[in-house]
């Protein structure tokens, strides 16, 4: 036996994310986790960044909203608007592609310093040895 379904949006400004039937719903609300069911109460309720999960076709999905958002209950329905969301494997290919980049950074970074400090270490040396050359005279 189906449970009840009720209709799930997701919206960021630069696209539709999401827009399928489920059967529960979970959001990272200011107030902690909040749990959607069908024929829930309409309600407004603010979102901060976390994970939206919802449960279709005897599965649990999952969708990283990197900053907050609404969402909205009504009669059959629950639309949620976000600044973004992204699917789990979106998320670890952009984390994947900014350690990359990081490392980059990090590896550029760390040659200066070495270059700067060989640099120092051959300036003393330089140093000892003109002064080795006056007193020598």
């Amino acid at each position: 036996m189906s449970r009840p379904t009720f209709n799930l949006q997701i919206y960021t400004p630069d696209r539709t994310f999401y827009t399928g039937e489920v059967e529960s719903l979970v959001v990272p609300a200011v107030s902690g986790s909040l749990g959607i069911l069908y024929n829930a109460l309409p309600s407004v309720s603010v979102l901060k960044p976390g994970v939206i999960r919802f449960f279709q076709n005897n599965k649990w999905s999952e969708a990283i909203c990197g900053d907050g958002g609404i969402l909205s209950v009504r009669k059959g329905a629950a639309t949620v608007l976000v600044e973004s969301c992204r699917w789990p494997h979106e998320a670890e290919e952009d984390d994947a592609a900014d350690m990359d980049s990081e490392d980059k950074k990090r590896g550029s970074r760390e040659s200066l310093h070495l270059y700067k400090l060989l640099e120092a270490k051959l300036a003393v040396q330089f140093s000892k040895l003109k002064s080795g050359e006056k007193r020598e005279k």
